[in-house]
């Protein structure tokens, strides 16, 4: 999920809108009263018939339940191959249980795939992914596209509320410790360079995070995603995890250059 609800990692808001019909002042209640034409006035023609077609009806969603765990899945557009869909299927269910779990719970049990012309290749937002179809078309080994998107139903923060970089990063995080077909796909996570900051989010983000777990706190990755989630996050969270902020991890990060990650830990979980 790449991006960046959230970037192969886009997540979408909802817009409310909000309408007010009237024109009394402060105070005053609005009185409408109908009032038909003058008598004798011949009546108004009627509206032209709309040369519009009409819209197609919406694709009917197709339903798989696995143990307590449901997959829907909609073709707005029916470019994608079946074989890429049984894959990311299949990731699905393998990899979205485990997520839950370690991750969130209070997840959905529910979850529907969209494919259909979203400007991005992934975007999530409750229990709702929204996939490019051309983009899964083009790209027929990144099913773990997946586990990035599915992350960021697992996350479920307040996504105004919460460091971008943070969110982006936790699900490429996920992304390599539980994808599936990470290397046939040419994906992997972002080195750091001295011109690059862990604010670019996704694969930068991610191994930086990794490297944290790595010489300080096995489950940083687990007290920041319950922390985002429930609102307490803040920048001193990194100090009392490591006794070094931010910056300063990020800087020790940089000049540890033999460091490497070590093999993808998720399936062993």
């Amino acid at each position: 999920m790449k991006k960046r609800a959230l970037s192969m990692g886009l997540v979408l808001a909802p817009l409310l809108a909000v309408t007010a019909c009237g024109g009394a002042g402060a105070g005053t209640s609005s009185n409408y009263q109908y009032v038909g034409p003058a008598q004798g006035a011949p009546p108004p023609d009627p509206p032209p018939p709309s040369s519009a077609p009409p819209p197609p009806p919406a694709a009917t969603p197709t339903c798989e339940t696995r143990d307590v765990y449901t997959l829907c899945t909609r073709q707005d557009l029916t470019i994608v191959p079946a074989t890429m869909r049984n894959h990311m299927t299949e990731v699905f269910f393998d990899v979205y249980p485990r997520l839950v779990q370690r991750f969130n719970r209070g997840a959905p049990m529910m979850v529907t795939f969209v494919f259909n012309d979203n400007n991005t290749p992934g975007a999530a937002l409750g229990n709702t992914v929204w996939y490019q179809a051309q983009w899964l078309n083009d790209h027929a080994e990144d099913y773990d596209i997946v586990v990035h998107e599915v992350m960021h139903l697992v996350e479920a923060y307040d996504f105004g509320l919460v460091p971008s970089w943070l969110t982006e990063g936790i699900a490429d995080y996920a992304r390599y410790h539980y994808g599936v077909n990470n290397a046939a796909n040419h994906w992997s996570m972002t080195p750091p360079s001295p011109t690059t900051s862990y604010t670019l989010g996704y694969g930068t983000a991610a191994r930086f995070l990794v490297w944290v777990e790595d010489k300080y706190d096995a489950h940083a990755v687990e007290e920041l995603n319950a922390a985002l989630r429930g609102g307490s996050y803040a920048p001193a969270m990194w100090m009392t995890m490591t006794g070094k902020d931010v910056n300063a991890l990020w800087a020790e990060y940089l000049a540890d250059t033999t460091w490497a990650p070590g093999p993808p830990q998720g399936h062993s979980n």
